[in-house]
């Protein structure tokens, strides 16, 4: 085994060197512009564009493709107008297809739709001309307040069920709306993976996901072509459980140079005396930068520091990601550091006493030869390590290997990977830590698990996904197989199961 994960590595490697000559369609010399007609009647906002003020504007046409043959013609042209009055942009386009109506792909209706499974036309402003902040809807520099008080998130989407096989805790993701509007400017830093210095499910959710109603909070944005800057106030009502506490998280974000970015983060949680236990109050400062050394190679990273009064709390944690993401594919490595006793209350750490090591590649390759079914294969790999902060010594990891990965002209995936995985569990560890209840003995453990996945195209009526794997799991065996489906007969109908 340990033979053929070195060949399957270096094959991808060898690979990666092929495909990094292939042909990258340049940005043109000169930027293109659309230009915009001012109205002589009003629009009625109906999808028809019937109003001659959409015939006397100019239209914007040959779009080139992104994908699958990147920079040739698209295969049905796309017009697009602009109109304005002393308040709105009016947008207008004309997407054609060989079906009519009866070939655009809405599988849902829903808010926060999965952009895959969509067909979409798409609209991105830069009222900064800065090409790096991208706003919809919202076209010039603002200061927004939002308030809410006596709030009860009891009717937020729930959580799926998880079982954790690993000795990580489980990043569930963000998913009520007053968190999630402007969450970019409170969350751009750090990785959901080991550590978010500030997020949001920290507040008015205990910790086993269950609402705990909030008294009153208050969030001020403000964001300009050189900068950002947002604050958050909230406090949270105590139970039978929970301490009542009080939340306070600052952010700035300036930007340096034509595409670079400089920050700070701090925040601050205060816990209220509760039962026996007295106050405990918690602050995190951090310090982040992200820099786009060239169009593909881009760097980012993150220094944290936490101080606890009440309960021991005081360290450090920092991570730093350089990745290169080209047509060709991805190249990139992630390193976290955090100390045993770095506590973000108000944020996610995956766990302490860790530092992380994780390299990755994936290729896009497109060779003459391909069969007409495939769009591209995407072989790679991903490797995550993690050792001990305090001594160095290694805890676990493992080697995703994927030398089958084909993405399907039809929007499918088929997926064949490869994965060892290395354990060494200490005897105070298999105290807490037992899959399925079963008790484990300290030692060291290398397995060899293997996987098969097919998915199809998501954006179709009826879909589907399958995922088998097998192989060794500690001193046991673990075999998996999971199904999963999607019926949408039309837009205000899905059942997925």
């Amino acid at each position: 085994m340990k033979n053929f994960t070195l060949f399957s590595a270096a094959a991808i490697l060898v690979l990666a060197s092929l495909t990094s000559a292939q042909q990258v369609f340049p940005p043109p010399q000169e930027r293109l512009r659309m230009n915009a007609l001012a109205i002589t009647a009003p629009i009625n906002i109906d999808g028809k564009l019937a109003e001659t003020d959409w015939w006397r504007a100019a239209a914007t046409k040959k779009f080139r493709q992104a994908d699958p043959k990147q920079g040739e013609a698209a295969t049905f042209d796309t017009e697009v107008r602009l109109l304005f009055d002393e308040n709105n942009l009016y947008v207008g386009a004309i997407c054609r297809d060989t079906s009519g109506a009866q070939g655009v792909r809405v599988p849902d209706l829903r808010r926060d739709f999965n952009y895959f499974e969509n067909d979409v036309f798409g609209v991105t402003f830069d009222p900064f001309r800065d090409q790096r902040n991208s706003l919809a809807f919202q076209v010039n520099p603002n200061t927004v307040l939002d308030l809410t008080a006596n709030t009860d998130f009891a009717q937020a989407e729930a959580d799926r069920q998880v079982i954790n096989l690993t000795r990580f805790s489980v990043f569930f993701p963000e998913k009520r709306q007053f968190f999630l509007e402007n969450a970019g400017l409170f969350d751009e830093l750090g990785s959901s993976s080991t550590i978010k210095p500030f997020f949001g499910r920290r507040i008015g959710l205990d910790p086993s996901g269950l609402p705990i109603p909030i008294d009153a909070g208050l969030r001020l944005t403000s964001r300009s072509p050189q900068r950002t800057a947002g604050a958050l106030l909230i406090r949270q009502r105590g139970n039978e459980n929970n301490p009542a506490s009080h939340f306070l998280v600052g952010r700035y974000s300036q930007n340096v140079g034509a595409k670079n970015r400089l920050g700070g983060l701090v925040t601050y949680r205060h816990d209220e005396s509760f039962r026996q236990s007295g106050a405990v109050q918690n602050l995190v400062a951090n310090v982040d930068g992200l820099f786009r050394l060239t169009r593909t190679l881009t760097a980012s990273g993150v220094l944290s520091r936490s101080w606890t009064e009440g309960r021991s709390g005081d360290g450090y944690a920092s991570h730093v990601w350089i990745y290169n993401d080209a047509n060709w594919g991805y190249v990139g490595h992630y390193q976290a550091f955090i100390t045993s006793n770095y506590n973000a209350a108000a944020g996610f750490v995956t766990r302490q006493n860790l530092i992380v090591t994780s390299p990755a590649v994936t290729l896009d390759w497109r060779p003459q030869w391909k069969p007409s079914f495939v769009r591209s294969f995407k072989p790679g790999f991903t490797m995550f390590a993690y050792h001990r902060a305090a001594d160095g010594k290694s805890q676990e990891g493992y080697l995703s290997l994927r030398p089958i990965r084909l993405a399907l002209q039809n929007g499918g995936e088929l997926v064949g990977y490869v994965r060892p995985e290395w354990q060494r569990l200490e005897a105070e560890e298999v105290k807490f830590f037992r899959p399925f209840g079963v008790e484990l003995r300290a030692g060291a453990y290398n397995d060899v698990r293997y996987g098969l996945s097919f998915a199809s195209d998501k954006s179709r009526r009826y879909a589907g996904s399958f995922e088998a794997s097998g192989g060794g799991y500690i001193d046991g065996r673990l075999n998996t197989v999971k199904m999963s489906g999607k019926i949408s007969p039309s837009p205000s109908c899905r059942v997925d199961g």
